[in-house]
């Protein structure tokens, strides 16, 4: 193995989108961190969200570092910078966890709810 980035040993179950059938095991491959990064992006974009918004949260509280009072003492700036970024990550979770809920819970009950009273979608 050559390269400075780790390496994962990824094995999963292939998709019905895949060109082998369903539930087939496809095997094991390496695959460095950036590849997997961009894979895990790809199947869940909340991951992104989180990590370029805390990472947002960590350069502005970076930036703000300078401009600190002096009578803060640093200790104390770094848990605030720690629990911001740690707040917009749990943040993005919620959103995500929230837009699941509705998609899987409500939608479909509303949905039911138009059929069964015979309203008509306008388009």
């Amino acid at each position: 193995m050559s390269g400075n980035a780790p390496l994962c040993i990824i094995g999963k179950m292939a998709s019905s989108d895949s060109s082998k059938s369903s539930g087939e095991f496809v095997p094991f491959a390496m695959e460095g961190g950036g590849n997997k990064l961009m894979r895990k992006t790809k199947e869940n974009p909340v991951l992104s969200a989180g990590i370029f918004g805390g990472l947002g949260v960590l350069a502005y509280m970076a930036y703000g570092l300078r401009h600190k009072p002096k009578t803060e003492k640093l200790s104390v700036y770094l848990i605030h910078t720690r629990l911001g970024v740690q707040g917009t990550v749990i943040g993005a979770l919620t959103c995500a966890m929230v837009y699941h809920l509705f998609r899987e819970q409500v939608e479909p009950r509303y949905q039911h709810f138009m059929e069964e009273h015979n309203f008509k979608k306008k388009d």
